[in-house]
């Protein structure tokens, strides 16, 4: 009974904000959270930060050329016309309050909304994806610094091998120039005539 009571105040409360004129109101996400009870045990209803205006035509029907077409709601409680097109959105209009105040009074008697099992083996479908995503990416991420250590072990060592081979050069360019210091300096301790001398000079030193 007390079910029943709350629902049909609910219900006179849906009654209110469809009639609203010139353009009624949809509340688009009734279920029992959004009832709320006060002391005196009256319903009111609560959160309207999905409900929107709803044109209507001069015989107070729903104008659905005007009307809603994207998907607002809690899953459970969305009208058939919300969730059966995502791909090619469906407009609608006032019943789906409706709709959804029909579920929430399932949920009254029985502690659950309509398809709460369905519910519940997408939610584990969910859970086991997003570990499954999880653990690919984990992975993922343990082969590219798998990937990254060796490749920084490779720089390292090509730059070992850089500054061996600097090493290497800098040791012949000073053995070069210690040879021709000593050429130059037995050049000019010989007994030469001096101009062969000078020019022999030039020759290593341009060499």
């Amino acid at each position: 009974m007390e079910a029943m009571n709350y629902f049909t105040q609910a219900a006179e409360g849906l009654v209110y904000l469809h009639g609203q004129k010139p353009k009624a109101i949809i509340h688009r996400d009734i279920k029992c959270e959004n009832l709320l009870l006060t002391a005196q045990y009256n319903i009111k209803l609560a959160d309207f930060g999905l409900a929107t205006d709803l044109t209507l035509t001069s015989r107070s029907k729903t104008d659905f050329s005007h009307a809603p077409t994207s998907c607002a709601g809690t899953c459970l409680f969305q009208a058939p016309e919300i969730i059966r097109n995502m791909n090619q959105p469906e407009a609608y209009g006032r019943k789906s309050d409706i709709w959804s105040l029909a579920c929430t009074l399932v949920q009254m008697i029985n502690g659950e909304p309509p398809y709460a099992d369905l519910s519940l083996k997408q939610q584990n479908k969910e859970k086991y994806f997003r570990s499954l995503l999880l653990d690919i990416s984990m992975k993922r991420e343990e082969v590219c610094l798998n990937r990254l250590e060796k490749l920084q072990n490779g720089i390292e060592k090509q730059q070992n091998k850089d500054m061996q081979l600097r090493k290497i050069g800098l040791e012949t360019c000073i053995k070069m120039d210690k040879a021709c210091l000593n050429r130059l300096e037995k050049l000019q301790n010989g007994t030469e005539e001096q101009q062969n001398k000078e020019m022999q000079v030039r020759n290593i030193a341009w060499d």
